[in-house]
């Protein structure tokens, strides 16, 4: 009796802790969320060292290519990883990502015009990836990338492929630190900001589209993260019960 209880108590214990600590993850997720949504900064008013997000257009030459869509574009970030399942022993699965293709092509600094100003972002501190969206999940390797066939195993279920591209003219949103300013030039160059997952924050698309995306991903795991929370109370409860009447 007493070690029922005991493995009672500790999958209680560990349900109201994994509930926790993913309130916890969240609650830095919604401080993302606002900070990220703050008003887009104005490039002629802000200062070296201080938080800026900046909403523009891409400026260069599409001379580039995506790796996948073969989009023209001035920047992209192909990322295809396949993907393996097996059962964890405790009726559960598995799920690893092994990376084949983590291909990012573009110039150093991607530019973006900013009203009469140009903020220049350095692609090398663009490390993650919130291209968010996966494309799809494919059965088989996309022969558009030119992988060999990979050796047949049990454990690949397929290949997840996402791709982000910055075109010319299109808008994209991005968040850093002003690491420096020319007044003459009208040109900011953005830094690494600690507060960010990324070094920056950079996406195709305005600024509410990212929000949009931040906010679903929060809100669905906050709400995941209460109820296994609730769900471990209860029983931490029931146990406490059981006791008394022991």
């Amino acid at each position: 009796m007493w070690v029922s209880r005991i493995v009672f108590g500790a999958l209680t214990l560990i349900m109201v802790g994994t509930g926790v600590a993913f309130m916890v993850s969240r609650s830095d997720d919604r401080q993302r969320v606002e900070y990220l949504s703050a008003t887009p900064s104005d490039p002629a008013a802000v200062k070296i060292g201080q938080a800026a997000r900046f909403s523009g257009e891409v400026a260069g030459d599409n001379g580039l290519t995506s790796a996948f869509s073969r989009q023209p574009c001035v920047a992209s970030w192909t990322l295809l990883q396949a993907v393996s399942e097996e059962p964890d022993g405790e009726g559960g699965i598995d799920t690893e990502w092994e990376t084949l293709i983590n291909d990012k092509r573009g110039p150093t600094t991607l530019a973006l015009e900013v009203r009469d100003w140009t903020v220049r972002v350095p692609l090398a501190l663009w490390t993650k990836r919130r291209a968010g969206k996966r494309v799809k999940r494919m059965k088989t390797l996309p022969a558009e990338l030119g992988l060999p066939a990979p050796k047949p195993t049990e454990n690949v279920v397929g290949y997840d492929l996402h791709e982000v591209a910055f075109a010319r003219g299109k808008p994209a949103f991005v968040a850093g630190l002003v690491a420096a300013r020319d007044t003459k030039t009208k040109t900011i160059t953005l830094g690494r900001d600690a507060r960010l997952e990324s070094a920056i924050e950079l996406v195709p698309g305005a600024q509410d589209q990212l929000l949009r995306e931040l906010s679903s991903k929060a809100g669905s795991a906050g709400r995941g993260a209460l109820v296994m929370f609730a769900v471990g109370a209860f029983f931490l409860v029931l146990l406490f019960v059981f006791e008394r009447r022991g």
